[in-house]
């Protein structure tokens, strides 16, 4: 964990980013697809996360995924129909 309760005790940067990274990657998918227990919607778990955002879990980890699965608003542009 990024504020050093984790495995190795390290803290903040002395976590290596990939490691920060799957960690978030990691919680995220446990919450949303398992075989063993019940699992909570993307929503939920995207919740959960931002909730122990710079305690367990880096902070700029947890909001680039956040970004990366929330829905977005697509356009078309209208030139694309010929107006």
């Amino acid at each position: 964990h990024v504020d050093g309760s984790g495995y190795y005790g390290k803290r903040g940067e002395e976590v290596p980013l990939a490691s920060l990274i799957l960690a978030v990657a990691e919680a995220c998918d446990a919450m949303t697809h398992s075989r063993v227990r019940p699992t909570v919607p993307q929503n939920a778990a995207l919740e959960r996360l931002e909730k122990v955002r710079g305690t367990w879990f880096d902070e700029s980890c947890v909001d680039a995924l956040s970004r990366a699965l929330r829905p977005r608003r697509r356009t078309v542009p209208l030139s694309s129909f010929g107006v």
